[in-house]
């Protein structure tokens, strides 16, 4: 499991940590393509205020960056938790340092 973050190319801030299994160029185009759903329709599940910083990006013609800042192989369901704690670990160091992330987080 790959813990990434997105990256504005416009001013250089992170703006989203997550994890996931998938190839980072395949994670990446997953994000980019919420990038045309309608926002006024769109269930809770849709982050819009990341749907919203990368529809800014590509208004000039960029895509955000992704770049993998840890990585833990997966075999157990210990080593799942441990890379959700590794994910908010991040975000918590992210949080911590003032960039503009834009993960949600269960109320």
């Amino acid at each position: 499991m790959r813990i990434y973050k997105l990256i504005n190319p416009i001013d250089s801030a992170v703006f989203y940590v997550g994890r996931t299994q998938n190839t980072l160029s395949t994670r990446l185009s997953i994000h980019f393509s919420e990038v045309n759903c309608n926002l006024e329709t769109a269930t809770e599940s849709k982050n819009k205020r990341k749907i919203s910083t990368m529809r800014e990006i590509k208004a000039i013609g960029l895509r955000p960056i992704i770049e993998q800042i840890d990585e833990l192989m997966i075999n157990t369901e210990e080593d799942f938790k441990e890379a959700c704690r590794l994910e908010k670990h991040w975000i918590g160091i992210y949080n911590l340092i003032k960039q503009p992330l834009t993960n949600r987080f269960p109320k």
